[in-house]
């Protein structure tokens, strides 16, 4: 069996490691489970995969699960990937706050490709393989300080992954975990640094455990520190955001990637990166997304040069929060009382706080028209202000 698989692992090795020369399985250096490596939602791919420090959606778990702690209401998501060499990567996962106590998430994402042929140690054709992986994902995040604010303070965040790899009958499994943090500075400090209220960091650690064997070959998991710096400034009622991520991989060097969104009266976003480690193609990353209410659709392309071409990637985020507020009292009692402190906030001139009320409200409410036309409202005076 060892030798019937060689040439196939090859290539589905390259494929998950994103055609990096560490990620082949017997080489120096190499790691198992590549597949853990493999980027999560249209939005973050076509930000140039920087999202440690701006996650905050059903998509944390896989950048940074701290992120989970800013979900403020029910969101379910759905992905299509068009990967590379007839692969495709597949994401289902669903988000949910609890009182009291953060937010958890579950999520399975599937990697599968094609029928391709296999090959024997001396190179003789041995017929067609198949192959696929899929990771389960149970994410947990909490705020841990906060000044009282909505979205603000320190936030931590935990992923236990399950896995599992079959390639020609050969399978592999394993765990692995992610741990997080995610600040945004609060009320006291942006009172005294007003430049900071544009500012989040975050730190993640993903992919801890112990390494997997694949065939008899061992081999460590894919472990990633990675650090982002985000920045976000309202611009005549719209929102430019931009992050900065660093990576430190196992066995590999670091590497940067950079990303920049802007959201036009909160209905269309465009999206462009660069993720600066890619071995084949520039890295450039653009993508789009439209908000219909309590539904956003995102997509992004990726490319890989011209031997390998581009990567499609389209994803649906599902908000839940207006059903579940007409369900429960407590989602109306808090709506009413974040939408009454914003226009507190606005009365008194202090919009940067009204702005994050605001949001909170949407969060809640997607279809708060009110909540909006107020956000809008308070992005051009503060614009407009000195």
């Amino acid at each position: 069996m060892k030798g019937m698989v060689v040439g196939g692992a090859v290539v589905f090795f390259c494929l998950m490691g994103g055609f990096r020369g560490s990620a082949v399985a017997g080489t120096e250096g190499a790691t198992g489970a590549e597949f853990l490596k493999l980027s999560e939602g249209a939005r973050a791919v076509g930000m140039g995969e920087s999202q440690v420090a701006l996650s905050g959606d059903v998509y944390s778990p896989f950048w940074n699960p701290a992120g989970l702690a800013r979900v403020g209401t029910p969101q379910g998501a759905l992905q299509y990937g068009d990967w590379l060499e007839n692969s495709r990567h597949h994401l289902m996962a669903v988000a949910w706050p609890v009182k009291k106590s953060g937010a958890v998430a579950v999520g399975c994402s599937r990697l599968e490709t094609d029928p391709f042929p296999g090959f024997d140690a001396q190179g003789s054709l041995t017929g067609t393989l198949r192959s696929d992986a899929t990771v389960l994902t149970l994410s947990w995040g909490q705020r841990l300080f906060s000044s009282g604010e909505p979205d603000s303070g320190l936030m931590g965040g935990c992923s236990i992954k399950g896995f599992q790899e079959n390639l020609a009958g050969v399978t592999e499994t394993g765990f692995a975990a992610d741990v997080g943090l995610l600040w945004r500075p609060g009320e006291g400090l942006r009172d005294r640094w007003e430049w900071l209220r544009h500012w989040g960091a975050g730190v993640a650690v993903k992919n801890l455990g112990p390494g997997v064997t694949f065939d008899r070959e061992p081999a460590p998991l894919p472990l990633d520190v990675a650090a982002g710096l985000a920045y976000s400034q309202w611009v005549s009622g719209d929102l430019i955001s931009a992050e900065a991520d660093w990576h430190s991989p196992v066995g590999e060097d670091p590497y940067g990637t950079v990303g920049v969104e802007y959201w036009c009266r909160d209905l269309l976003a465009l999206r462009g990166g660069f993720r600066m480690d890619q071995d084949s193609g520039p890295g450039v990353r653009a993508g789009l997304g439209v908000r219909l209410g309590a539904v956003q659709l995102d997509y992004a392309w990726a490319g890989y040069g011209d031997d390998l071409g581009p990567t499609h990637r389209i994803s649906m985020t599902v908000l839940f929060g207006h059903r579940v507020r007409g369900a429960s009292r407590s989602f109306a009692d808090e709506l009413r009382r974040t939408m009454d402190r914003g226009r507190s906030h606005m009365l008194s001139g202090f919009y940067d706080k009204a702005v994050l009320d605001f949001h909170r409200a949407l969060q809640i409410d997607p279809e708060n028209n009110e909540a909006l036309t107020l956000l809008m409202e308070c992005g051009e005076k503060m614009e407009d202000s000195p």
